[in-house]
């Protein structure tokens, strides 16, 4: 699965970025997102949160609270939009 590396390239960008950027970022997004992720080899769903709302943080799983958005795409979707191989806007008319 190349999703588990994406999303802690995603935490470690959050985590280095000073407070009063994080703290910016999170007035400006105030929102949670929870992405399950479908294992293309299993089919298994891996679940991920960006937390944009509090903490500004990855969680590995489901979040504590509500989330905001939850999105639901294979690894290789996601992957491929990290990358800006794919754009959300059209794959959300397409797949959605």
């Amino acid at each position: 699965m190349q999703s588990p590396v994406i999303f802690r390239e995603i935490d470690r960008f959050l985590q280095a970025i000073d407070e009063t950027s994080i703290n910016e970022l999170i007035k400006k997004v105030d929102g949670v997102f929870e992405f399950h992720i479908k294992n293309n080899s299993d089919g298994e769903y891996v679940i991920f949160t960006i937390d944009l709302k509090k903490a500004g943080l990855v969680i590995y799983g489901k979040p504590l609270g509500e989330s905001d958005t939850v999105i639901t795409m294979t690894d290789n979707d996601f992957a491929c939009l990290a990358k800006g191989r794919l754009n959300g806007m059209i794959f959300f008319f397409v797949k959605g």
